[in-house]
């Protein structure tokens, strides 16, 4: 064990009588944070640790993590509603295609040209648009997907 007695290079403070282990190659000044390294009995060096730049690359890194955590939750969110599009859409298209189908059976059916049931097939066909209209909103009609 040695006894050193040092300046801080930064902002001059007496760094107080420091009791040097063996092994023992850097140490901190209490008031401004420099980092100071002993290479040898003969050779010292001074090294300032910016602890605000330290800090601001770790937060920088933390943002930049969460925003790719919430660009993840985004697309999952939108696979989610890309599905559940599709879903109603397959649907509406066969809601509208039974409907279609059944009026125009029933109608033919009844033998009654004026029958009601022909109503039935005229009415299948909105949810049959319906469901083309989501499909081709899904397919074409979202700019900013294509963007991302």
């Amino acid at each position: 064990m040695r006894l050193v007695s040092l300046v801080c290079p930064r902002c001059n403070a007496n760094l107080e009588s420091i009791r040097l282990e063996d092994g023992v190659n850097t140490l901190y000044c209490n008031y401004c944070g420099t980092k100071i390294a002993l290479q040898d009995e003969n050779q010292i060096t001074y090294r300032q640790v910016d602890a605000a730049r330290i800090k601001e690359a770790e937060v920088s890194e933390a943002i930049r993590m969460k925003e790719l955590e919430m660009e993840e939750h985004r697309r999952e969110d939108q696979k989610k509603r890309d599905a559940l599009m599709a879903k109603t859409a397959i649907f509406l298209a066969a809601l509208g295609f039974l409907m279609m189908i059944a009026g125009y059976a029933l109608g033919s059916v009844s033998g009654d040209s004026n029958s009601s049931f022909y109503m039935l097939a005229l009415l299948g066909f909105f949810p049959f648009m319906g469901a083309a209209f989501i499909g081709l909103h899904f397919l074409f009609g979202d700019e900013r997907k294509r963007k991302d």
